[in-house]
């Protein structure tokens, strides 16, 4: 539940049973409504249509796709081909689905929230919260230069989620050869890459229908 700037997560009954229960009278919730969209889900993308989405095989992922039980998903392309916008659709059909946790972080906000962790003496906790949410989607990986300690904390991300089977969403402008290129650390954009090609399914964006003449 929300009231715009806040969410409450109520732990007294599930979403299928509000119905029956006058949660308007309740003091503690009388001024929150219900989050019908993912939490901290840009507006612009709140009134996406799939069929219009420009790639078409990221019209399919943002139609079909919801391997989130036991994979990950990785969109990668050029600009402007809907990546965001199918991410986003499957994150809304994830929460309607679970209605569970989710956390949205761009390459720039994960970059700042890992420089203010140390700032701040809660980096630990920070790492922690992104490798325990049951829904993590990250936009635009490698739009920042992948330093050792980003890349060190984006792998630790990247590796507990996979091996505990936590869906992730990653977007990116590259391919597994431009991505490596922003890493600092080689050895470690391959190994983050491998859990790629091991846990994600991977798929590109392309400007037309491959079967358009």
């Amino acid at each position: 539940m929300t009231d715009g700037s806040k969410i409450i997560w109520p732990d007294w009954f599930c979403y299928a049973c509000k119905d029956q229960y006058t949660w308007e009278n309740d003091s503690r919730y009388s001024r929150l409504t219900w989050a019908h969209e993912p939490i901290g889900m840009p507006v612009v993308f709140q009134d996406t249509v799939a069929d219009k989405i420009p790639c078409p095989k990221m019209r399919d992922v943002a139609t079909n796709w919801a391997s989130w039980g036991k994979r990950s998903l990785l969109l990668h392309g050029t600009t402007r081909l809907g990546k965001s916008r199918a991410a986003w659709e499957v994150s809304r059909r994830y929460w309607k689905a679970n209605y569970k946790r989710q956390q949205f972080n761009t390459m720039r906000k994960f970059e700042q929230n890992i420089e203010e962790g140390f700032a701040k003496f809660n980096h630990n906790q920070l790492v922690t919260n992104m490798i325990n949410v049951p829904f993590l989607f990250i936009d635009d990986l490698g739009k920042e230069k992948m330093t050792a300690r980003i890349a060190c904390d984006l792998f630790a991300v990247i590796d507990e989620r996979t091996i505990n089977q936590r869906p992730t969403i990653i977007t990116t402008n590259f391919t597994s050869s431009g991505l490596l290129d922003r890493f600092d650390d080689v050895e470690l954009g391959k190994a983050l890459i491998g859990r790629f090609k091991d846990f994600f399914d991977c798929v590109g964006a392309t400007k037309k229908d491959e079967n358009t003449p």
